[in-house]
């Protein structure tokens, strides 16, 4: 079985993380169809959870590893870049 190494994981915890929020902070009429999520919408729903799966599962393996130190960078980036995107949304949303 293919091994993974965490560097690995945080880089694509990281790029799924900036896409997702870019997607995320797109205007809620671009995400939506007629009753469900267009296609963007249905990739920023399956990007944040892999995103989440991804941060879950890197936050167990820096626990084992007692990292405590970049789990909580990690936990900080997650709620920046987030807070952003929800940021931009509401300010488009606002003004256009």
């Amino acid at each position: 079985m293919m091994k993974i190494s965490i560097k690995k994981l945080e880089t694509y915890f990281t790029i799924f993380l900036i896409i997702s929020a870019v997607l995320y902070s797109l205007p809620s009429s671009l995400l939506m169809a007629v009753y469900t999520p267009s296609y963007l919408g249905w990739a920023a729903l399956f990007l944040i959870l892999v995103t989440l799966g991804l941060f879950i599962w890197l936050s167990i393996l820096n626990a084992k590893n007692r990292n405590y130190k970049k789990i909580m960078k990690r936990f900080a980036f997650l709620i920046v870049i987030y807070g952003v995107s929800v940021l931009i949304k509401y300010l488009v949303q606002t003004y256009y």
